[in-house]
């Protein structure tokens, strides 16, 4: 199996850096925590960034029919231009990044789940919009892997968020050497990935990379990244990993015992029936492929696309003892 790159991620300082949440708190979060040792790690507040202190009276979002508004209600500041020029500022500074965990329901950072107020900025809340931060980061990054820290909390977000980020940064390294084989072996080890998040995309991608050389090779390498992003917008359907299982299946089922192929059949029935996890067929299907040392099958990345220590489903339960 491949070695894992570190992408490199923008986080919201709150989660986990600095207490410098309105009222002084520091924002916990386990997959936020666990994925931090695997990345190379921006962070910054947006809210600090434009010169409050912490603690500090809280912001909100008002509409006054033509747009939205940044205020301070308790103090009538109107912090609008303020934010709204140094969210520019940073994101025209920033560097090449593959993914953003931000803070939900922030009225700098969230994304679609942030209260908005009317014109005083407090009472009666009439929707939900973007932060400003995240509204930004939406527009400018919509092909990066962009998630909150609330959202990834649960298992399949978190899964589908792990494999895009790391998809992405394995890309950068394989665009940076650029070459027209390096092209094509990303497109070989991918392969059963992209099957499984979009079969349109996969021969989108697959005819760019057979056709790279009459396109040229700078303008194929954009063509595809274009095309991968697509392929990702979304997480994969169950019945687009069974596909993919099925289609793995055939490359040793004629080398398996009928106890044994009646065995994993069952198990795709289980996870069709949502009773056991995606992860287990998946490493049932890697002991086959590893006993039979099927070479093709072991270099795909479908079956490991981020490090096996921030999958979801962790049980902290066990850390405990629960019969005496």
């Amino acid at each position: 199996m491949q070695e894992h790159v570190r992408p490199r991620v923008y986080f919201s300082l709150c989660l986990g850096y600095e207490h410098c949440r309105f009222d002084g708190a520091i924002i916990r979060s386990e997959p936020v925590e666990r994925l931090k040792g695997y990345v190379d790690e921006v962070h910054d507040c947006p809210e600090m960034g434009i010169g409050l202190g912490v603690p500090r009276r809280p912001i909100n979002i008002k509409t006054d029919g033509e747009g939205h508004r940044l205020l301070q209600p308790a103090t009538g500041r109107d912090l609008t231009e303020e934010m709204t020029g140094w969210v520019e500022e940073r994101l025209d500074d920033l560097r090449e990044v593959h993914g953003f965990v931000l803070k939900a329901k922030s009225p700098s950072c969230g994304m679609g789940d942030v209260k908005v107020y009317g014109p005083t900025g407090r009472g009666l809340i009439t929707g939900k919009a973007d932060g400003f931060f995240g509204r930004e980061v939406r527009r400018r990054y919509s092909g990066l892997a962009v998630e909150d820290e609330a959202r990834l909390s649960d298992p399949t977000i978190l899964d589908h968020f792990l494999t895009k980020l790391f998809t992405l940064a394995r890309f950068s390294v394989s665009r940076e050497r650029g070459g027209a084989k390096d092209l094509i072996d990303f497109h070989s080890v991918h392969k059963f990935l992209l099957m499984a998040y979009s079969r349109k995309e996969l021969g989108e991608l697959g005819a760019i990379v057979a056709t790279q050389k009459g396109k040229g090779l700078e303008r194929a390498w954009d063509l595809y990244g274009i095309h991968l992003s697509k392929a990702m917008v979304k997480g994969a359907r169950y019945t687009a990993h069974m596909n993919v299982l099925s289609h793995c299946f055939g490359y040793v089922s004629d080398r398996l015992e009928p106890g044994e192929k009646g065995f994993f059949l069952d198990l795709m029935e289980a996870y069709r029936d949502d009773r056991v996890p995606l992860s287990t067929c998946k490493e049932v299907m890697r002991g086959m492929i590893i006993r039979f040392d099927q070479s093709y099958l072991k270099d795909q990345v479908y079956f490991r696309p981020y490090p096996v220590e921030l999958a979801p489903g962790y049980d902290p339960k066990r850390q405990r003892e629960l019969w005496r």
